[in-house]
């Protein structure tokens, strides 16, 4: 449900504004027609731009609305093909690597590193104009986990995205509260031009003891 309702609320804030832009510029269009023709060119490529972002973000709300099934195998396999068909869908190259067996994790705290995921590409997918993700996973101690994700997009200055989360933008702000529900620690790094680096060490369980 929190996953539909972001859905949801992305396609109200994109889309459909979009949608409702459109409607009212083609008025000024008739006007173009009528009067000064030659500018249509420019308003048909604004026009493209508008339509191949939108059939973007449709097809990652299909993606993201595809039944959650972390398969027999457990959670490692089901996020490498979740990452495989989200690069190929956004052709991003996309690299998951686990160093150590993590076992121990229930199926609340499988849920929540797969929601995490998924939050984190989205952003890279929306954001960052990137051509390679690398995620990673490393066991570190007998209760807890680290799990990094880093990609070589635009990046961003981090204080600014702080200071626009708490003016009520939405931010990553997702993303750190799922962590902090889960007892976990994150760590974001980034500056412009040099891509974004996400580490969050999580405890093996749900909660620690």
């Amino acid at each position: 449900m929190e996953e539909r309702a972001r859905i949801a609320r992305e396609i109200h804030d994109g889309i459909a504004q979009d949608l409702v832009a459109i409607k009212m510029r083609s008025h000024y269009w008739r006007e173009l027609i009528e009067w000064e023709p030659q500018k249509l060119n420019a308003e048909i490529d604004f026009l493209q731009n508008v339509v191949d972002n939108d059939i973007q973000e449709v097809r990652r709300s299909i993606f993201a609305l595809r039944p959650l099934s972390l398969g027999k195998d457990g959670i490692f396999p089901s996020i490498k093909q979740y990452v495989k068909d989200f690069g190929d869908l956004n052709q991003i190259t996309t690299k998951v690597v686990l160093s150590n067996e993590i076992p121990g994790l229930n199926e609340g705290l499988e849920l929540s590193i797969f929601r995490i995921i998924q939050e984190c590409l989205n952003n890279v997918a929306k954001h960052a104009k990137a051509k390679n993700v690398w995620i990673s996973f490393k066991k570190i101690s007998d209760i807890s986990f680290r799990m990094v994700i880093r990609d070589n997009g635009i990046g961003f200055n981090v204080e600014e995205v702080r200071n626009m989360q708490h003016q009520g933008h939405f931010g990553l702000g997702q993303l750190q509260d799922r962590v902090c529900e889960n007892h976990g620690k994150i760590k974001i790094a980034s500056q412009p031009n040099k891509g974004v680096t996400i580490k969050i060490i999580l405890p093996i369980r749900e909660k620690l003891a």
